[in-house]
């Protein structure tokens, strides 16, 4: 049904947000500052931006913080991030059946470690990060680029995440969109609600 995915990382093709949080949680911690994992998740989920603006105003913290912040997390995604179960093999079918995988995320460089790491680097044709100069979802800049690149069908493609500003940057951009969620009654403007891989392969194919 859909030969073009598109596919945010954190939440969607990765398992990242235990992790980040964690890394979040113990810098907090060295710092003094006490928080649950489950609200630094809840406020990450949200958006990284979003989270780092509150913590910047509830505690003032710094750039010495953030550095120290993003190397333990670098350190512990590489050790302990996985892949949700079934993307690999959605990500090699697509190629397999003439279609193309492509990364839309606001996630920079450190994206790429992670995906070669578990193998699926072969399987994607290009990739629009937070270091490609496009506005951040859910402008739909980074899309229209790869649909105005390749000259892809927007009948033809699917952006995947796991956030509704996922969503909203695919249907602003003129795509299906499909909401990755293992949330319950979520009211989203996706034309697909999926809490599993297995469900949204029998979407794709």
């Amino acid at each position: 049904m859909y030969s073009y995915l598109m596919w945010d990382f954190d939440g969607t093709l990765f398992d990242t947000y235990p992790v980040m949080g964690k890394a979040f949680q113990e810098t907090l911690a060295e710092a003094g500052y006490v928080e649950s994992l489950e609200d630094v998740m809840t406020k990450m989920k949200v958006s990284m931006g979003y989270a780092m603006e509150y913590y910047k105003g509830k505690y003032e913290i710094d750039e010495a913080f953030l550095d120290a912040y993003e190397k333990r997390r670098m350190a512990l995604e590489l050790e302990e991030c996985v892949l949700f179960e079934g993307v690999k093999e959605i990500c090699e079918a697509v190629c397999l059946q003439g279609g193309t995988n492509y990364l839309v995320t606001h996630r920079g460089s450190s994206a790429f470690g992670l995906m070669e790491a578990h193998g699926l680097m072969p399987f994607f044709e290009d990739f629009v990060t937070g270091e490609s100069g496009f506005a951040r979802k859910p402008s739909p800049e980074g899309i229209a680029y790869l649909l105005s690149k390749y000259k892809l069908s927007v009948r033809e493609c699917l952006m995947i995440g796991d956030r509704e500003l996922d969503v909203l940057a695919g249907k602003n951009a003129g795509v299906d969109a499909c909401l990755f969620t293992m949330e319950k009654d979520v009211v989203s403007a996706a034309d697909y609600v999926v809490g599993s891989m297995r469900d949204l392969k029998d979407i794709v194919f």
